[in-house]
């Protein structure tokens, strides 16, 4: 199955999951041009992750809101974190235990390491092709 969620797209579900904002708001928390979150949140809504609702005291206005598509898209990311965040910790109490571990720097180090991995990477790294972060 080809997911078509990015990584981008959970800048926008961060601002849709306790509150309906509308995309002027999205755009101005986003720090991105109101144009920009339209786009996305079109995007969104045509994969049906997300929908506009009216405001209930305004129906020019539009909320955006996450559809029950998008309510299990954020279970389902918050479920994988868990497991990572699961595997991770037993690898780094396993070095602990073994003695391998040593410093609590090179446990971090370890679990980061395996991190990367997960997250696929490491081959980045490699290449030498990781972005700085801004």
């Amino acid at each position: 199955m080809r997911h078509v969620l990015r990584m981008s797209h959970g800048y926008v579900f961060q601002h849709l999951v306790d509150g309906r904002p509308t995309v002027s708001d999205l755009a101005a928390k986003l720090d991105m041009t109101q144009q920009g979150a339209s786009k996305a949140v079109a995007e969104l809504e045509r994969l049906g992750y997300v929908e506009r609702l009216p405001s209930p005291r305004d129906a020019r206005i539009r909320h955006v809101a996450l559809t029950t598509k998008g309510r299990d898209a954020v279970a389902a990311a918050r479920h994988a974190r868990e497991r990572l965040e699961a595997r991770l910790r037993e690898r780094s109490q396993r070095a602990a235990v073994d003695g391998a571990g040593g410093t609590a720097f090179d446990v971090t180090r370890a679990v980061l390491v395996d991190l990367l991995g997960e997250l696929g990477g490491t081959a980045a790294v490699h290449r030498r092709d990781v972005r700085p972060p801004r």
